[in-house]
């Protein structure tokens, strides 16, 4: 695919009969650009519609959004590290100008989290959202590094795996997870 807010025809009914799907397309805060928004955001929701478009009605499709452990719903709580990062895949700030990036309209709008919640809600009977708040994510194996790293909250690249396909295939309780209750869920 060259596009990820344009979905052919044909690829739209490769979707046809899935009844789930784990996403994890995003950016990290080292590559945060003008582009963010329409990788965060616009693909997620353009994924979905595509995702959606074939579907048999009545039949409940559960999407599992990875987001990042940071990401904050509460635009109005004082963050204190990465605040402009940590609010993108929620709702990003109302500066006019976010990290040398002028904003429109269309950038202040509701954003992933809170969208992917407010589409589930609009759909009850036929979306549902498990978003998985990680951690740092580390590898499977240890390492020097990764036993530095896994001093701030973390989870084995292994476990969120699990966790991913767990929920995917079984849903959550809750809407949300987060890093603890991965750990848990994905053990």
């Amino acid at each position: 695919m060259e596009d990820f807010l344009s979905y052919s025809d044909s690829v739209t009914q490769e979707f046809q009969g899935a009844d789930a799907c784990i996403w994890s397309l995003g950016v990290v805060p080292s590559a945060v650009n003008s582009e963010s928004k329409k990788i965060s955001i616009d693909y997620t929701m353009a994924g979905i519609d595509a995702l959606l478009a074939n579907r048999e009605p009545g039949k409940k499709f559960r999407f599992v959004y990875l987001s990042g452990g940071g990401a904050q719903r509460d635009q109005t709580a004082p963050l204190w590290v990465m605040q402009d990062f940590r609010r993108i895949r929620v709702r990003l700030p109302t500066s006019p100008d976010w990290m040398g990036i002028p904003l429109d309209d269309s950038f202040t709008q509701g954003q992933v989290e809170n969208e992917l919640i407010g589409y589930a809600e609009k759909h009850p009977n036929t979306f549902e959202t498990c978003i998985l708040k990680l951690g740092l994510v580390l590898k499977k194996e240890t390492n020097l590094r990764d036993m530095f790293l896994g001093l701030a909250p973390s989870v084995r690249v292994d476990v969120v795996g699990r966790a991913a396909i767990r929920a995917a295939v079984d849903g959550i309780k809750e809407q949300t997870l987060t890093n603890s209750a991965i750990k848990e869920f994905g053990a």
